[in-house]
């Protein structure tokens, strides 16, 4: 029967009837029972609850919350509270209850050292903690904190920060709140310290920082200046940093050596030229450059001179002093017989014994001279014999000698500017502890982001890292 049925004729409303028929026959959802229980559960639990009153069935009693810092925006704190427990049984089996934050007691944890800008309590507004049937509530709520910490810049770019992070409850002592870390499961365990206090887990690498040590401690403190009778609990959190010099190292370290290396070229040039002068103000005036750049950089402090700044004061003196040495080569260089003489003891140390050992030699003339140029032929010894004698030399004999002690000077001061910019440059840089320190960041080790990433390279050696 069903073949003699003919679709043809209603071919835009026939295919309608099925969906229609099973519109019609489908009960509509009803609210299920678990919705009921929980919304049930809900009820009875926040009816008569009181989120301003310890959490506790006596006032004597004592509230044990846990805290656990992530470096991703998130802290984890757990408690107890007895109002909150229930039987599962009578709910459906419902062992799991979200309810808005502000609707229930929350422990007040702030961070004690704050900046100035940042925020001391944990921000709550449009987040949820999970209860369970024990008690027990977990919240984890979004926070981002600005602390400050005494930054030491005495090695800076080859820097390590040490910066801790103090939190704990503002209005409860330790015989009402029992403030704990999360790793912490015994009370023997209370007074040690937490190597690794922050969860690291979710936590991506920073492009500026590396972190070398996360350890928390738990102290128990008296305030005297406002309370003496009552200890109060916090968690510190020491961050130590180290960091990436990449970043400093090409770009402000290597134009440094590399404008402290044109100093000893100043002395390279002709020893008549007057362009280095010139070179010399021009490196100085990049080192000027350089000095703004650091200031921009580094926090302003005046307890220490940072590393780099060392170095930088370093290079500005050398410079200077090549822009002397300058003036004086080139002063010597045009010196002339009216105005100056050239005494027998210098002639025998800048005309004999330097050039040796300096590697240079003194070119000689290559034909023969008259009689009267013959005699600037004469070796030092005997020119300085014949004018002991008063036979005075030829003018342009004495200007040719003052040339000569010029262009002698300049590569005396090219070897003790090079020795010294070499000496300066290891003496300075090299004295930062951390250039010698091959730790392995625990971030790198402990960040499941980061051994993603570095597994995807293709390294080996990460991935056989245990956390």
């Amino acid at each position: 029967m069903s073949r003699s049925v003919s679709l043809s004729p209603l071919p835009l409303s026939l295919p309608l009837l099925p969906l229609w028929f099973v519109l019609s026959v489908l009960p509509l959802p009803a609210p299920t029972v678990a919705t009921k229980d929980m919304d049930r559960l809900y009820a009875d639990l926040l009816f008569a609850y009181n989120r301003l009153a310890r959490p506790v069935p006596s006032h004597d009693d004592m509230v044990t919350v846990k805290m656990r810092l992530r470096l991703s925006q998130l802290i984890d704190v757990e408690w107890t509270d007895y109002q909150l427990a229930w039987d599962p049984a009578e709910y459906g089996n419902t062992t799991r209850l979200y309810v808005p934050s502000e609707n229930i007691w929350l422990p007040d944890i702030v961070l004690y050292n704050n900046s100035a800008d940042g925020n001391y309590e944990i921000t709550i507004n449009n987040t949820k903690a999970e209860l369970s049937p024990s008690g027990r509530v977990s919240w984890r709520p979004p926070a981002i904190y600005k602390s400050y910490c005494q930054i030491d810049v005495e090695y800076f770019p080859f820097d390590e920060q040490n910066c801790i992070m103090k939190f704990g409850s503002w209005t409860y002592d330790d015989n009402n709140l029992d403030l704990r870390h999360a790793a912490h499961t015994n009370e023997s365990e209370l007074d040690s310290v937490v190597p690794y206090g922050v969860d690291l887990h979710d936590y991506y690498l920073s492009v500026e920082w590396d972190l070398m040590q996360v350890p928390a401690h738990r102290h128990k403190v008296y305030y005297n200046s406002c309370c003496k009778e009552s200890r109060y609990i916090d968690i510190s959190f020491n961050i130590t940093m180290r960091r990436k010099t990449v970043f400093y190292t090409v770009n402000l370290i290597i134009p440094c050596v590399g404008i402290s290396c044109l100093t000893i070229l100043v002395f390279y040039l002709p020893s008549d030229s007057g362009e280095k002068v010139t070179l010399c103000i021009s490196i100085l005036l990049s080192l000027t450059v350089f000095f703004l750049l650091l200031a921009e950089i580094i926090p302003p402090t005046s307890l220490a001179v940072p590393l780099l700044g060392k170095y930088l004061l370093f290079t500005m003196v050398l410079v200077t002093l090549s822009v002397g040495c300058t003036i004086c080569v080139l002063n010597i260089g045009y010196r002339s017989p009216s105005t100056h003489r050239l005494s027998s003891r210098a002639r025998r140390v800048l005309l004999e014994w330097l050039p040796p050992l300096l590697l240079i030699r003194r070119p000689q003339r290559a034909s023969p001279e008259p009689p009267l140029h013959e005699l600037c032929e004469v070796e030092s010894e005997a020119q300085a014999e014949l004018e002991g004698a008063g036979v005075e030399l030829p003018p342009l004999t004495v200007e040719s000698d003052w040339r000569y002690v010029a262009m002698v000077l300049d590569r005396l001061f090219m070897w003790l500017f090079t020795v010294a910019c070499t000496c300066g440059t290891c003496g300075i840089l090299l004295q930062a502890p951390l250039l010698y320190d091959h730790t392995t960041p625990i971030d790198r080790i402990k960040s499941r982001v980061a051994r993603a990433n570095l597994s995807s390279m293709g390294d080996e050696d990460w991935q056989n890292r245990e956390e």
